[in-house]
């Protein structure tokens, strides 16, 4: 899988990566199986519009049809974080809120008590949707190597 953002330095590395791809193939070398690119940080409401269009980009830019992935992982930073930050998987994170609620809002309470500055946590239906793109896209990938399309 190939992580792609929509900014150009993305597209970019991207390129470089085709590139030496195709470098290793004129060689002779072994080159690795590329199951598609996947768009990470999309917003939930302009996924499938960037999907679209980065798929029209990467054709002019590679010169050839593109297997991007239709399912996308959506921008949920505060969530992204919270995972990053506790070691969790995105599933993991919406079970921590849930079980641990109580304690984050006695914590928000008390920093903000204290003048301190807070740390937002997600939402549990914004953890909820990133943990299900993630699902997603571990299906769709699934249903691709069952097809041998990956």
């Amino acid at each position: 899988l190939l992580p792609l953002q929509e900014d150009e330095s993305s597209r970019k590395g991207l390129r470089a990566i085709a590139e030496i791809i195709g470098e290793l193939a004129e060689a002779g070398h072994p080159t690795p199986d590329v199951a598609g690119v996947v768009i990470f940080n999309a917003g939930s409401r302009s996924g499938m519009t960037s999907v679209a269009r980065q798929r029209e980009r990467l054709q002019a830019d590679l010169g050839r049809d593109v297997s991007i992935f239709d399912t996308f992982i959506r921008t949920a930073k505060a969530a992204s974080l919270h995972a990053r930050t506790r070691g969790l998987l995105a599933h993991e994170v919406e079970i921590d809120l849930t079980e641990n609620a109580a304690k984050y809002k006695a914590q928000v309470f008390a920093d903000l008590r204290a003048g301190q500055p807070t740390t937002p946590k997600p939402g549990t239906k914004t953890v909820q949707g990133l943990a299900s793109d993630y699902e997603a896209l571990a299906m769709e990938l699934q249903s691709r190597i069952n097809h041998g399309e990956a």
